[in-house]
């Protein structure tokens, strides 16, 4: 700690509360334009669009089927399940974003899978044949026990992790939650860009971030808003982006940097495609729109629920001092240039990494 600064819990109490203050002033203020069934059904529209533009890319993913689950019981390595047990061109989709218990097997116990088979007992599931479930272990090929994959397997891997951040924004993501979730830089950034969560929790009492009351995206956006000065805040409710985002960019920074991955160069690779996928996606699915759900959900919600949120939030992103609202990080290559970058050049691992992503500018307008 600095000279001076002041303890991290009493500034996160300081900062809660005048976040706390900041909204309640803005409370009468506002004027919203949409209710809050409008909001989730803007942003369900919004998704379908993005699942049309991406079906092509999605079409060759292989999820499991809904027959594995009756005939297995664990999730077996990708390499040794037999074809029969794939299926491609899912209707729905489900992506099981879970921990890693050790490198070569997330799931030795099989503690993740009978959770999951006991979640999916209890769901009511339409369209079942055309249903898959997306768990990293059985569904891209994995390294063999010297850390190495076949020539073809990395063809086929490269091709999956180009599509990653696709799978978690347009699936149910099924989080099965533990106490060391949050802490993984891979849980952590599937948690972040999912737009629709199912927790399952091991062990069962722990409590899930936010409640799952509200996305991340959301309280990120609000909170920027609240303490972006007068003429920013305008500036973003008329349509400007950029402020906003280069915000959330340090944000997302400072979040992958206290979380802890197997290979290092994960986090790197992690943090480029945050910040691509709020700068596309997130901007497709509408930042206003986002905000609006925000305020709309904080209507229902009592003041100490309200506090506990945004505390939670200064907790995850493990910036007590709110940092990253005094940091605004542009990136070149999709926010500066005049035709952006629509996710080329990550390196992954030392290889460079063409991530898809549709980044028509013209789609990227709010609806007002």
């Amino acid at each position: 700690m600095e000279p001076n600064q002041e303890y991290p819990e009493i500034a996160l109490d300081r900062n809660v509360e005048e976040l706390l203050a900041l909204y309640l002033k803005l409370k009468p203020s506002l004027l919203l334009k949409k209710s809050l069934s409008e909001c989730f059904q803007q942003r369900l529209l919004k998704l379908e669009e993005l699942k049309e533009i991406y079906l092509p890319q999605l079409g060759n993913v292989k999820f499991l089927s809904a027959a594995y689950f009756d005939d297995h019981h664990s999730f077996q390595r990708y390499q040794d399940i037999p074809e029969r047990y794939f299926i491609k061109g899912c209707n729905n989709f489900y992506f099981l974003s879970h921990e890693w218990e050790t490198i070569f097997d997330p799931d030795p116990s099989g503690k993740q899978f009978k959770r999951f088979k006991a979640y999916l007992a209890k769901s009511e599931i339409e369209d079942v044949p055309r249903t898959g479930y997306w768990y990293d272990f059985s569904c891209s090929p994995q390294r063999d026990t010297d850390g190495n994959r076949t020539p073809e397997e990395e063809i086929e891997f490269t091709s999956i992790l180009k599509i990653m951040h696709i799978l978690t924004t347009l699936s149910l993501v099924v989080v099965i939650y533990s106490e060391n979730y949050l802490s993984r830089t891979w849980c952590c950034a599937e948690w972040i860009m999912a737009t629709s969560i199912s927790p399952v929790f091991d062990p069962a009492e722990l409590p899930f971030p936010f409640g799952n009351l509200i996305k991340f995206s959301q309280l990120a956006i609000l909170i920027t808003y609240l303490k972006l000065n007068e003429d920013f805040a305008r500036e973003f409710m008329e349509g400007q982006d950029l402020a906003v985002m280069a915000f959330i960019n340090s944000a997302l920074a400072s979040v992958v940097a206290t979380t802890t991955a197997t290979y290092e160069d994960d986090k790197r690779f992690l943090q480029d495609v945050l910040h691509r996928h709020f700068w596309y996606h997130t901007r497709f699915i509408g930042l206003r729109t986002e905000f609006l759900m925000a305020l709309r959900l904080f209507e229902k919600y009592p003041e100490d629920l309200i506090r506990s949120l945004f505390a939670q939030f200064l907790y995850y992103t493990r910036d007590p001092y709110l940092h990253w609202t005094q940091t605004a990080s542009f990136a070149y290559e999709t926010m500066i240039r005049s035709e952006p970058d629509p996710f080329n050049e990550l390196t992954f691992h030392g290889r460079w990494i063409e991530v898809t992503s549709f980044s028509d500018p013209s789609a990227l307008r709010d609806p007002q």
